[in-house]
């Protein structure tokens, strides 16, 4: 019962598993109950026992655990044959007992793999087969023989019997079952399903007609018994085309038409071979088929393996190559063209494999100068030679080429032989090149300068000095090299040492003073020594360089070197390094004297689009003028600084009452104010400054920045122009836009995003001519959000590029998926003018993305907003022109709503004019709104814009709005925003 319980509870039973192994015990009992009834003596031998091949096979196949299916199927089998419960249970237990054993043996003793994938799988079988034909041969026959089912006298041949029959019910349907165990799903494919039917239709008919009998006494004369060998060749042919499968087919097929025949007397073996086990004659055609069936299958399926094998290897060896960071090329020798360029290859070059078809055509392409080329094919020809002759890898060769866009690159070429390809390879060394030519120059420049230079390494060992430094010192430069910086330099008499120089040049990389160097003929010469540390990418100092300087000079030096460091070049305003240097003191200023300061973030509004319209050189002179009002509004003791760009950072110290500084900001604000008037034209400059005090809103240099740019950004969203005191409540605002940031990225990698379209239709008809795609987001706990929620966050932080392009191929393939009779319908897109101002936008992308799926451009309308047309800049001017020209469609959005201006109307080539839902909503209940609609509908069609009316929800809005000519509209009147397949639904309805 406990058995019963674990076996019903398992798992496996209740998967498919249990169901096949339920299915071969099945299987098991009746053919074993078949047998006994049929082809067994009074003592139950026979000389095939096919259930022995089931046992081991479902053994084998799903593990010796399953022993109790075959002992149960056993003991079903053995009492349908005939036997009581009680033998039945004893034979069972013999045969379960040595399938047992021989399914243990192929698993952890005998090298066996159930696949049949070598000659020593078939060995194991058959070696295993022979163990368990004894061994259920002498259990079975004791039993027998003790049951007093046999003659005494007959143990001998009740044990050979049951041998032969355990034997080869093992040997032949083992492997059959094991093959089988996994159909061959390529034989229900057409046409090679009808020819596997016809090929084992023919096969079983001539196994009917020669092993079975059926054509022997109507023609008799042909003597069909006598045919029995012709299944050799049909074998080949099976295991030549369809393999282990094919082979293992006929041969079930050929053993138990043989069995049958030879029970039935009428076949290719008489009677008398099923009944007196010593003629073996049918055991060994059998066996004979057998293992011919096996061997030619494994050799032609390892020889087919071996050939799939190279092809995988091939591929897998190109797949390396093409994903091989390195460029590379595959020349073939013999057919003198390149096999294979990879993407580094192309990608450094700009060549693919079809612009390389002749290898000769490299030499042309990248090499035009015909002496130049000349001369490197001969320098090529003799590093192969020499590499080959030496068998040593090639030498590389460093040329200069030019690539498939007329580019100049510097190539380390190398190339590697194996057999009739050759590896090219290809480093490019540009940079180096470039480098060095640097260096050349940088050493010219150091040489001609008039004080003496020297370079450390990052140990201060001196490795490089100029000649200026070897005739102030005396030493040669092979006698200078290798020396310890601190050698050099000598302590005057009572003077402080140079304990301060490591230190200095390790914290902060520099280090000046006056010092005494040691020259060769044992003089001191006095000079001012400054030292400057250069780092490597990841800070770590790569050298050291020094300039010695005559003392009376070097505060001069000094006064530069500070400048430089120090001061922006610009406007002459402390820097970002001297900027965090003050705000350090101003915290230990008002931490000695218990007062506050404030740090101002300042940034000029719309700073970009004077620099874009009007040019740099307008754009620096302004901030030169700004720096000068900046320092007239404050006190000396106050620090302004630019710290980038257009913004600027300010220092209010010593404040007694921190809240009084409105006066102080309204003086700032008003001052830029004024207009600036450059060569003739007059501009007018504003500023957004967000303010943070120390200690109340951060105690460190870092908190202040940020919470005065949070501040900032407050009055940014707030329309500019202005100040704002850093709140609490701008740190929620900050934390929960970065949750949003954060949120929007995971949706995009998530794909979270989905479009809904609402139907622009015909206001007189109803059909549907437009619809809008609108953005949708379902967040991953299933919180719905719409646009209005996230846009203006995805605008700030950049992410509307993504948003944007992804929502564009999403209306194109929602384009490409509609019927042949809905294809004039376009589809509206909204865009923001920060994505066409980003330069990570390309409008090129879109026209090429359109292009390669066959759509046309005229299909999409581009909604963008009033404030978009009226705050464009030159790059949103450029991308709406090119658009235009590619055959986009444009919308004016929300019209009436922003600064609507007739002459932007008149100069933009708009195609449509949505008038806004707030206009639509009063049409029926207030004369103004219905004026105003008129007025906007007659100045579109005066344009010669198409209306299109949003927000319609009612049949009066419909009849009022074609009362004053619109012609187009939307809303909820007509249908929601939908998702695609139900918007589908709605074009059948609208176009039938």
């Amino acid at each position: 019962m406990n058995f019963l319980k674990t076996l019903f509870q398992s798992p496996d039973f209740k998967s498919l598993r249990t169901l096949q192994v339920l299915i071969w015990s099945v299987l098991y009992a009746y053919i074993a109950g078949y047998i006994l009834r049929n082809f067994a003596g009074e003592s139950g031998a026979s000389l095939i026992w096919v259930p022995a091949g089931i046992g081991l096979a479902l053994l084998l196949n799903f593990g010796i655990s399953y022993w109790p299916y075959i002992f149960i199927a056993a003991v079903a089998g053995e009492m349908l044959g005939g036997f009581g419960l009680f033998t039945a249970l004893m034979l069972a237990l013999g045969s379960t007992v040595s399938c047992i054993l021989s399914a243990y043996l192929l698993s952890k003793v005998f090298p066996f793999n159930r696949n049949l994938s070598s000659l020593l799988d078939i060995a194991s079988l058959v070696l295993v087969s022979t163990i368990l034909g004894l061994s259920s041969g002498l259990i079975d026959a004791t039993i027998i023989y003790q049951s007093g089912r046999a003659e005494p006298g007959q143990f001998q041949t009740v044990f050979y019997t049951w041998f032969i029959g355990d034997f080869f019910g093992a040997a032949f349907f083992t492997p059959v079952l094991l093959v089988w165990r996994r159909f061959p799903k390529d034989w229900l494919k057409t046409p090679k399903l009808y020819e596997v039917i016809t090929f084992f239709g023919l096969v079983f008919l001539f196994g009917q007609g020669v092993l079975f009998g059926w054509l022997n006494t109507q023609f008799e004369a042909l003597n069909f018994e006598n045919r029995g060998y012709l299944i050799l060749p049909i074998l080949l042919i099976a295991a030549l085309r369809y393999g282990r499968h094919g082979a293992m087919l006929v041969l079930a097929l050929t053993v138990i038409q043989s069995i049958l025949g030879a029970y039935d007397g009428h076949g290719f073996f008489n009677h008398s071979m099923m009944n007196d086990p010593a003629p073996i004659s049918i055991w060994v055609f059998l066996s004979l088929i057998g293992f011919l069936s096996l061997m030619i299958s494994l050799l032609i399926e390892n020889n087919q393996a071996k050939n799939l094998d190279l092809v995988k290897a091939e591929g897998r060896f190109k797949e390396i190559v093409e994903r091989i960071p390195v460029s590379m090329a595959i020349l073939d020798v013999d057919k003198r063209s390149m096999g294979l360029v990879n993407d580094a290859y192309t990608h450094l070059t700009g060549y693919t494999a079809s612009d390389l078809q002749k290898s000769d055509d490299w030499w042309s392409l990248a090499y035009p100068n015909v002496a130049y080329r000349q001369e490197i094919e001969r320098i090529w020809d003799e590093r192969v030679h020499e590499a080959r002759h030496l068998h040593t890898p090639m030498v590389p060769v460093e040329s200069w080429i030019v690539c498939k866009n007329g580019e100049k690159k510097y190539i380390s070429w190398g190339s590697v032989s194996a057999g009739d390809k050759f590896a090219i390879y290809g480093i490019d060394l540009t940079d180096r090149k470039k480098n060095e030519d640097l260096l050349k120059i940088t050493s010219s420049v150091y040489q001609a300068i008039g004080e003496a230079v020297f370079i450390t390494n990052p140990q201060n060992e001196i490795v490089l000095v100029n000649d200026v430094f070897t005739g102030l010192t005396g030493y040669s430069k092979n006698q200078i090299a290798g020396l310890n910086l601190q050698s050099l330099l000598v302590k005057a008499d009572n003077a402080s040492t140079y304990s301060d120089l490591l230190p200095a040049l390790d914290s902060v990389g520099h280090w000046e003073g006056q010092v005494g160097i040691k020259c060769s003929d044992g003089t001191n010469y006095l000079g001012f020594l400054s030292l400057f540390s250069a780092l490597d990418d990841r800070g770590n100092i790569r050298q050291r360089v020094g300039l010695i300087s005559q003392v009376s000079d070097q505060k001069k030096y000094r006064e530069i070197i500070t400048r430089q460091a120090n001061y922006d070049a610009l406007t002459g305003l402390p820097n970002r390094r001297l900027f965090l240097d003050r705000v350090d003191e101003s915290i230990k200023r008002a931490d000695r004297s218990k007062n506050n300061f404030a740090l101002l973030f300042v940034d000029l509004d719309r700073f970009k689009d004077i620099n874009d319209t009007s040019g740099h050189d307008v754009g620096d002179e302004i901030l030169r003028k700004v720096s000068e009002r900046f320092k007239a509004e404050l006190r000396e003791s106050d620090t302004v600084a630019r710290i980038g760009g257009d913004e600027f950072t300010i220092i209010l110290n010593d404040l007694e009452h921190p809240r009084n500084l409105d006066k102080v900001l309204m003086g700032i604000t008003d001052r830029l104010a004024e207009p600036i008037e450059i060569d003739g034209k007059v501009f007018h400059i504003t500023a957004s400054l967000g303010i943070a005090f120390y200690p109340q809103d951060a105690t460190s240099t870092k908190g202040l920045l940020m919470k005065a740019d949070q501040a900032m950004y407050a009055v940014k969203t707030q329309g500019r122009n202005g100040f704002h005191y850093f709140t609490q409540s701008l740190q929620e605002v900050a934390d929960q836009k970065m949750r949003v940031i954060s949120e929007l990225r995971n949706a995009l990698k998530n794909n979270q995003f989905y479009l809904h379209y609402q139907p622009i239709v015909d206001l007189a008809s109803g059909k549907i001519l437009h619809a809008e795609a609108l953005l949708r987001w379902k967040k991953e706990n299933g919180q719905l959000s719409l646009p209005v929620n996230f846009i203006e966050v995805a605008e700030d932080s950049g992410l509307i590029i993504e948003i944007g392009d992804w929502v564009f191929k999403q209306v194109c393939q929602f384009l490409q998926d509609l019927p042949s009779n809905s294809k004039d319908i376009s589809i509206g897109i909204n865009v923001s003018g920060s994505q066409f101002n980003s330069n990570k936008h390309s409008a090129l992308d879109w026209i090429d993305y359109l292009q390669e799926r066959g759509l046309s451009s005229s299909q999409i309308i581009l909604e963008v907003t009033e404030h978009t047309m009226m705050n464009q800049n030159a790059r949103v001017a450029q991308k709406i022109a090119l658009l235009h020209k590619a055959g986009f469609k444009f919308a004016i959005d929300d019209f009436g709503t922003g600064y609507s201006s007739l002459s932007a109307l008149r100069n933009f080539n708009f195609n449509y004019l949505k008038i806004d839902f707030s206009f639509t909503r009063q049409i029926t209940h207030s004369k103004s709104d219905e004026a105003l609609v008129r007025a906007m509908v007659t100045m579109g069609s005066g344009l010669g814009l198409h209306t299109i009316a949003e927000g319609v929800e009612t049949e009066e809005q419909r009849q009022a709005l074609l009362n004053v000519g619109c012609i187009l509209g939307q809303g909820y009147l007509f249908s929601r925003p939908v998702p695609e397949e139900d918007f589908m639904k709605l074009l059948e309805i609208s176009s039938s």
